[in-house]
């Protein structure tokens, strides 16, 4: 008998406008010690799929069809069932972190109580605490323990929530997007942990993924979803090689590559990815700016950011990367006065943001579209979809009508391939990349001349991914605005971007034009992360290994 057998299973969810039907019949099996993949777009009923196996869809949802578990049928289990699983057979990582983790509560606490409610006492709870946020590579486990989940960066909180998955040695790991918001070098550290942890423990991996480098790196079998149903089952191998059914082969084909060429050193002149002229206006002018946030001791301050300088020109894209807590998100939100002290000289639009007061602020974040990284907390619970996006026009052209703005809303949402309908939903109703592609129509809907776009794309599948940054390309051309393009995603950038600046630890490692960075970096850090990229190819997935040996 298998680990995990699902037979004919139909999800449904009702909504005011009737029954959604989000699994259609899916049959799947995962053997004992086998990593099996999921791969589809954004809303296909993957994540909602593997929630079914823990009874993590809520109670209004209708389920039909088997769920075998370690030989236990679990859409009839009973609370006490559902609960000695999670954790105890099913390791569960979650999508979207910090929407999954409690604010209030340290680190620690939260660690502890998941690993006391299955039997263990305190002291061996800590132990385990610690030595797996060492195993996952988190600095100063220590320390990390009586932190809050707000402290920890994007990809830092995402390997606390690995942490936790693995310290109870379960059978099966759900891992959903667990590599989403990780930079390229941690991404392929905690790939190496997960296949270790299942090759040392007999642990099966069920791997939930848009990124199909991932899951060359990391599957046996692939399970390809499409609207709710599997359109196609693989061996990995099988899958890349020989895509039977044409949604697979879109899928592989919408992959971005980092392409490592020999004529790809540019001469360093101020043109973008399409060889056109950069306007010589500067749009954002960072001198030695310094960031500091506030330690737990009184009086003290950490150094997020440390002797900056770059600047945008007007009609610019400039790539921003690094790994996780290098100060990336850190210095997109400085441009518009969020988080962190400022100290050095940085002005946004021909205005100082330092000492800016409250006014001049609000005036500039008038022209600036921000897209952030976590679309799941940046969206307000209790209010709908179209009232999210709509909220910059309601709070800087409230002399709008309503049928204004109910106008551009829906236009917007259908341009980033969402379903103008789905501005009645609520943002816990639509998926993790749905809910990002929503966050991009928020930040074009005052036509801004600046977009800050923090990992715009790290939530969305291959697909809609390709057609996203073809979105940003197009407005882009049309309108002009500037950017500045925060990803781990170095395919992405290299595909986006004019420019591009490296970060390592707070400070500055390298900038130039994209294709000396990208394809020629002077530096061992850059080389270093242009190594670490993935490739959609299992028989190579690290295809840039022996580039820079």
């Amino acid at each position: 008998m298998s680990l995990l057998d699902i037979a004919n299973l139909q999800i449904d969810f009702p909504t005011d406008n009737g029954l959604v039907h989000a699994v259609r019949g899916v049959n799947l099996n995962v053997e004992a010690g086998e990593r099996v993949a999921i791969v589809g777009e954004s809303g296909s009923g993957k994540s909602v799929t593997a929630r079914a196996i823990l009874g993590l869809l809520g109670d209004d949802c209708r389920i039909r069809g088997r769920i075998m578990l370690d030989g236990r049928n679990m859409v009839e289990a009973s609370a006490g069932d559902l609960a000695a699983a999670r954790g105890g057979i099913v390791g569960m990582v979650f999508q979207e972190p910090l929407s999954s983790l409690n604010p209030v509560y340290t680190i620690g606490a939260q660690f502890r109580l998941g690993l006391t409610e299955h039997g263990l006492d305190d002291k061996k709870a800590d132990e385990l605490c610690l030595e797996y946020l060492r195993k996952v590579d988190i600095p100063d486990p220590e320390t990390a323990v009586k932190k809050y989940p707000m402290e920890f960066s994007g990809g830092q909180i995402q390997r606390i929530m690995i942490a936790m998955a693995l310290a109870l040695h379960p059978k099966l790991i759900i891992a959903d997007e667990p590599t989403t918001a990780l930079d390229v070098t941690v991404q392929l550290e905690i790939l190496d942990l997960l296949k270790r942890q299942c090759a040392e423990s007999g642990a099966a991996l069920l791997m939930i993924s848009h990124n199909m480098a991932v899951v060359a790196d990391i599957a046996q079998r692939v399970v390809v979803m499409r609207r709710g149903s599997v359109v196609e089952e693989a061996s990995v191998e099988d899958l890349f090689t020989r895509p039977r059914d044409p949604y697979t082969k879109q899928l592989i084909a919408s992959v971005p590559k980092l392409e490592v060429e020999d004529g790809d050193a540019d001469s360093g002149g101020l043109t973008d990815v399409d060889g056109n002229d950069i306007d010589n206006d500067i749009v954002v002018q960072a001198n030695h700016i310094n960031v500091f946030y506030k330690g737990r001791r009184l009086g003290s301050r950490i150094h997020s950011v440390q002797d900056v300088s770059f600047e945008i020109h007007r009609g610019e894209i400039l790539g921003l990367v690094g790994e996780s807590g290098s100060g990336k998100s850190t210095i997109g939100r400085a441009l518009i006065g969020l988080g962190g002290e400022l100290e050095g000289e940085l002005s946004l639009l021909g205005t100082s943001v330092v000492g800016a007061s409250k006014r001049e602020m609000r005036a500039l974040r008038e022209r600036v579209g921000f897209i952030f990284q976590d679309p799941g907390t940046s969206f307000n619970p209790r209010r709908t979809v179209g009232e999210g996006v709509a909220a910059p026009l309601r709070i800087h052209r409230p002399h709008m009508s309503d049928q204004e703005v109910n106008s551009k809303v829906r236009t917007m949402l259908e341009a980033v391939s969402l379903d103008p309908d789905y501005v009645d939903r609520y943002p816990h109703e639509l998926s993790g990349g749905q809910r990002q592609r929503a966050s991009i129509a928020r930040s074009l809907m005052l036509d801004p001349e600046l977009i800050i776009a923090d990992e715009p794309t790290s939530a969305l599948d291959v697909t809609i991914q390709a057609k996203v940054l073809e979105l940003l390309k197009q407005l882009h051309a049309q309108l002009g605005f500037s950017c500045l393009f925060i990803s781990h995603d170095l395919a992405v950038v290299d595909q986006m971007a004019d420019r591009v600046i490296v970060l390592h630890h707070g400070k500055l490692e390298e900038s130039g034009v994209t294709g000396q960075v990208l394809h020629h970096p002077q530096q061992p850090y850059t080389r270093k992360l242009i190594s670490s990229v993935l490739a959609p190819n299992p028989e190579n997935p690290q295809p840039f290994k022996s580039v820079f040996a």
